[in-house]
């Protein structure tokens, strides 16, 4: 029964479909993490105090554009760390005691 389902849903394209929007967008978020961050932290090692060409301003105006990015939380991450209850989408073993 399972495998009349599955390969019926291979013949008509959706599982190869699914796989191939997964690598692609997959491939298209590390590239875009790779293209950004390696530069960005590349910049913020060297103009740091301690670093081969330090540029106090530089650093400091790319660190706080790189905190206020990483303190935006979306809706996914903020409840495994607060006390509230787990929202109805999240699966009970990945609540944190």
């Amino acid at each position: 029964m399972l495998s009349d389902l599955f390969y019926k849903l291979w013949n008509a394209g959706v599982i190869g479909t699914g796989v191939w929007e997964t690598v692609y967008m997959t491939g298209l978020s590390t590239l875009a993490a790779y293209g950004i961050g390696l530069p960005l932290g590349i910049v913020l090692s060297v103009t740091d105090g301690g670093g081969l060409h330090p540029i106090g301003w530089l650093n400091r105006a790319l660190g706080f554009v790189v905190n206020v990015f990483r303190s935006i939380r979306s809706s996914s991450s903020w409840w495994p760390c607060c006390p509230w209850p787990r929202p109805w989408w999240a699966p009970a073993w990945a609540t944190r005691p």
